[in-house]
């Protein structure tokens, strides 16, 4: 009896440690991925201008040769910013650009030195000081982090206590481990540049070591129910979880 005793908790330890190892391992693996390269995708924007809570008419243009001529940035709107793309094909002029930006009566220009970047150069429109800041805001990548991982954590929650789940030490480690998961997930996506092709191949190979670590965390710590029952939970709720982070990735920015 007392080898077996020793047995079984040489097992649980050999166990946690290869939880812990392959959360690790998970979290290296996430944070040193870089998005996919194709030789074949659709050009990417040189410029990329975020305006947030941004008026339906606002327009963002580069001019040219004196003004005499000039480029519209392509107009795209998402549940919480607008966008404003330019590319390298309908830019003729190497140099400073000019930007004039027009809504409703108003009317400006803002200067700018030419990006280094060859392209994802991005900038955020501060449309109430008249100003272009360089790159994206903490507040609009708290909340996109948040509506994600939020969004995530809810759609998962529901399908855990669908499935009976009700042990406080089962929602603890629910917690914990979305918080780790979705975080590093977060991570990798962010990687990405704010107007990236391809970027649902990023979610799509995130969500695969998701769904390996959560297995094993929820197989290996939480005792509820049987192991079939709780794979089949993890398996319903990563599902549940990657069809939600597609659908989000067609809605919000990255």
């Amino acid at each position: 009896m007392i080898y077996l005793g020793n047995g079984g908790v040489n097992m649980r330890h050999k166990m946690h440690a290869s939880t812990v190892f392959l959360t690790f391992f998970f979290i290296f693996l996430m944070a040193s991925a870089h998005s996919p390269v194709f030789a074949n995708a659709a050009e990417p924007p040189a410029i990329v201008i975020i305006a947030a809570d941004a008026p339906s008419d606002l327009v963002v243009r580069i001019y040219f040769d004196s003004k005499s001529q000039f480029v519209e940035g392509s107009k795209t709107t998402n549940a919480i910013e607008t966008q404003f793309k330019f590319f390298w094909r309908d830019i003729p002029e190497k140099g400073n650009y000019i930007f004039e930006v027009r809504y409703g009566d108003e009317r400006y220009e803002i200067a700018l030195d030419k990006p280094m970047q060859s392209y994802h150069a991005t900038y955020t429109l501060n449309l109430k000081d008249k100003k272009l800041i360089k790159g994206e805001t903490l507040t609009r990548n708290l909340i996109l982090v948040g509506l994600r991982v939020g969004s995530t954590v809810l759609i998962e929650g529901v399908i855990f206590w669908f499935f009976a789940f009700r042990e406080k030490r089962t929602w603890i480690l629910f917690l914990l481990m979305n918080l780790l998961t979705q975080g590093v997930l977060n991570l990798l996506l962010a990687t990405n540049p704010v107007y990236a092709s391809y970027v649902i191949l990023s979610l799509i190979f995130g969500e695969f070591f998701v769904f390996i670590v959560e297995w094993i965390i929820i197989l290996t710590l939480v005792k509820e129910h049987s192991r079939a029952w709780r794979f089949s939970t993890v398996t319903l709720a990563n599902l549940a979880s990657l069809i939600l982070g597609g659908y989000l990735i067609s809605i919000l920015p990255i």
